[in-house]
């Protein structure tokens, strides 16, 4: 999708353009690599390798990261300051890497740790609100977006993605910039399941605040930060009938800053170029997509929703379990970029074994993988030994038997 006003023509808030290139360029053969990871005998190899060889996206099956929101113990005021006593409570995230984390992706700038600015998120809860603080070290502030829903990445921004469970068949996008322009924006479906954006929605009771600790759009002087404060009313997303999330429960999460290159010119900045061509901007994020797409929900990290955060959640087991089925998702998705048509049996796409072993707790857990295919959709299925089917994922990424929070 394209927005009328976008001035670059660009799809609208890098899509996959870059994933779909990867795709018809053959790498479709990380499907067997990733059956291997989940235990699964294929004609790659060993089903006891855990590695993925350097020239294969390993960081698209890297572990998303987990976040304990605490309750905080009354409302916080949104001012973008974070100087309000129930941050104390929440930790802060790790720094932010570079979307495509662990991977190595041919054509396709990788920032290093020593090259990205310093990024970091906290996250807190009470009865009404989900509250997010960001910080961005920042030499040089700079914006110029001012109208509500532009495409605010067009400017360095600050933006959050999040489902309101354990489902990423639909979800929500925020973006702020250092000026406090928002774009809110909801999605029945990812793009690459041909998803629309639905700008007009608005996030109803939506708070933030940006403090800049610096002068925006000076280049004659050094700037050190920008912070973001929002509070998301659960009212605004949560389904009809739920009022707050239950302790113990967790939604499906990520945030990305985007970063633009910058030059001086009459005293004012631009973004780069170079042979007249814009200069990429720099994608960076908490948890890593191990793809340049932040439009893959089941890539992104766990927000738990916790008493305090002194301890880290355990991830549930059905979500190992539903790592099993996206890796075969991806297969096939490769299977199609390179042959316009899904591959009919688990066979066709390399994995000679139909057996999945997963380990919880000390014990061992065996399934078994069914596949039903026709070259233009395909049902895969995580089947337990008694026969009884417990989770199945088709090609729209939809999951099937699964319980929400």
């Amino acid at each position: 999708m394209t927005k009328k006003n976008d001035p670059d023509g660009r799809p609208f808030h890098k899509v996959s353009a870059v994933f779909c290139y990867w795709l018809i360029t053959g790498i479709f053969l990380i499907g067997i690599q990733s059956a291997v990871r989940a235990g699964v005998k294929t004609a790659a190899g060993d089903p006891h390798v855990d590695s993925v060889p350097e020239n294969l996206p390993a960081g698209l099956f890297a572990q998303p990261k987990i976040y304990a929101a605490p309750r905080a113990q009354h409302a916080i005021k949104i001012d973008g300051r974070l100087e309000d006593p129930a941050w104390q409570a929440a930790k802060w995230s790790d720094l932010f890497s570079d979307i495509a984390g662990i991977s190595k992706l041919k054509g396709i700038r990788i920032d290093q740790a020593a090259d990205i600015l310093a990024t970091r998120v906290k996250m807190c809860w009470d009865a009404q609100f989900l509250y997010i603080a960001a910080e961005l070290k920042d030499q040089d502030l700079w914006a110029t977006l001012r109208k509500r829903d532009t495409i605010i990445y067009h400017n360095n921004d600050f933006e959050a993605f999040f489902t309101t469970g354990p489902d990423v068949s639909s979800y929500y996008e925020l973006e702020i910039n250092q000026l406090g322009t928002v774009l809110d924006l909801m999605m029945t479906r990812p793009y690459r399941n041909g998803g629309r954006a639905v700008i007009h929605w608005d996030l109803k009771g939506l708070q933030s605040a940006v403090q800049l600790h610096g002068t925006v759009n000076n280049p004659e002087d050094k700037d050190s930060s920008w912070t973001v404060e929002m509070a998301i009313p659960f009212s605004s997303v949560l389904s009809f009938g739920q009022r707050t999330p239950a302790r113990g429960t967790y939604w499906r999460m990520n945030f990305s800053r985007v970063q633009w290159d910058l030059t001086t010119i009459n005293k004012r900045y631009e973004r780069k170029t170079i042979h007249g061509r814009r200069v990429a901007e720099h994608n960076w994020v908490w948890s890593p997509q191990g793809i340049v797409d932040m439009h893959a929900p089941d890539r992104w990290g766990y927000l738990f929703f916790t008493n305090d955060s002194t301890a880290l959640p355990v991830l549930p087991f059905i979500e190992k379990q539903k790592a099993v089925l996206w890796k075969l998702y991806y297969l096939q998705k490769f299977q199609f970029a390179r042959h316009q048509k899904y591959a009919l049996t688990l066979r066709e796409l390399g994995v000679t074994d139909n057996k999945a072993v997963l380990n919880e707790n000390g014990q061992t857990e065996r399934y078994t993988l069914h596949m039903n295919a026709g070259k233009n959709w395909f049902r895969v299925a995580l089947v337990a030994e008694n026969g009884d089917e417990l989770l199945a994922l088709d090609q729209n990424g939809l999951i099937r038997g699964e319980r929400q929070n």
